[in-house]
């Protein structure tokens, strides 16, 4: 069976079309992981810049209703579904929010993935 034109011309543009999918494809995945992560980042920016020295305070005077408030208040921000407060030693200040069980103790701000 002889390859008319018609099927080499396919396979050529076909060939071509996933490459260029493909591509198209791992530039869209980077975007949009680049933009989530600048978000991110922004996001705990100004959250750390807005809540430090309240919390700093709160924190070196261990007044726990202070503590309890900032933690409720930085949960209560759009982009933060939950917070946990920990000392050095390990133990935990304040939980706020939505907190998975492997990192309540890991002292971690968890940000809403922004759709």
């Amino acid at each position: 069976m002889k390859n008319t034109i018609g099927k080499i011309l396919f396979k050529k543009v076909f060939a071509w079309y996933i490459v260029v999918a493909t591509l198209l494809t791992i530039f869209q995945i980077h975007k949009g992981y680049t933009t989530q992560k600048t978000f991110m980042d922004n996001s705990l920016k100004s959250t750390a810049k807005i809540f430090s020295t309240s919390l700093e305070n709160s924190v070196w005077n261990l007044d726990e209703k202070q503590i309890s408030s900032n933690a409720h208040t930085i949960t209560s921000l759009e982009d933060i579904i939950g917070i946990s407060i920990i000392e050095e030693s390990g133990s935990v200040l304040a939980l706020s929010g939505t907190i998975d069980i492997k990192i309540k103790k890991s002292g971690i701000l968890l940000l809403k993935k922004r759709v």
